[in-house]
């Protein structure tokens, strides 16, 4: 099974700003033959290590949904997963920025 596409969710700083809020999501697509009870065994995998991070205040998990971005169809596939990740306030990570984050959870 081959980790296809890992998209951040982040739209230029140049085209929308709306500040750093302290989440972003990570959305992954795997091949297409892969079923939806594969999918959430390597997703509940991933999200365990995301939530014992300590950076992370929450994580919210759509295993086979339709995506929450901006263009979504409305449509689930068994073979994408999307998580939301909620980062802990500026003031508990001294002031570092989301995208710092982001680069780090894009490696996993």
């Amino acid at each position: 099974m081959t980790l296809g596409i890992m998209k951040q969710g982040i739209i230029g700083k140049e085209l929308i700003s709306t500040g750093d809020q302290g989440k972003f999501r990570m959305a992954l697509e795997f091949d297409k033959s892969t079923s939806i009870h594969q999918n959430n065994l390597i997703a509940q995998k991933i999200e365990t290590y995301i939530i014992q991070q300590p950076e992370v205040a929450t994580v919210f998990s759509n295993i086979g949904g339709p995506s929450t971005g901006i263009g979504s169809l409305g449509v689930g596939s068994a073979n994408k997963t999307e998580f939301t990740i909620q980062l802990k306030s500026k003031k508990e990570l001294d002031n570092l920025p989301t995208e710092t984050f982001m680069k780090i959870f894009g490696k996993i």
